[in-house]
Formats: C-alpha cells, structure tokens, sequence
C-alpha cells in the first residue's frame, strides 16, 4: 500500500468527508493524518482503490506521496 495526500474542494462539507473517510477504512486503507489548514488528509490506500477514491465528487486533488532528498 502507498500513501496519498487529498485535498477536498472547498465546498466539501464536514459531512461528505467524513463519509469519505469511511469510505477509506472500508477499503482496508487508513487515515495517517488530517490537516488543519485545508480541507485534506494524507492516506495509505491500497493500489486497486485509488482511482475510485480519486474519481470522487469531492476531491480536488490526490497525489501519491514521495521522497524528496538534497545532494550537496
């Protein structure tokens, strides 16, 4: 499983995250870590779902998370 960070539009409602939320753990995903400053959360999900939960009326943006790294 990989972790992803969503973003829901800003006309998501606290109901429809918390749906989709629900949804998340459904599938056998889980909840790393929900912001504060957005309206977004970071996920780990397994792959076959990502596209479905991507698909959804209220994310704005959904990326696969990765690893930045400096070389001096």
């Amino acid at each position: 499983m990989k972790s992803y960070t969503i973003l829901f539009i800003d006309e998501a409602t606290k109901g429809q995250m918390e749906k989709y939320k629900e949804r998340i753990q459904e599938c056998g995903g889980s909840i790393k870590h929900e912001y504060g400053a957005v309206k977004g959360v970071t996920v780990i999900l397994p792959e076959d779902r990502v596209q479905p939960l991507a698909n959804d009326p209220i994310v704005s943006m959904m990326e696969a998370d990765t690893v930045a790294t400096i070389q001096g």
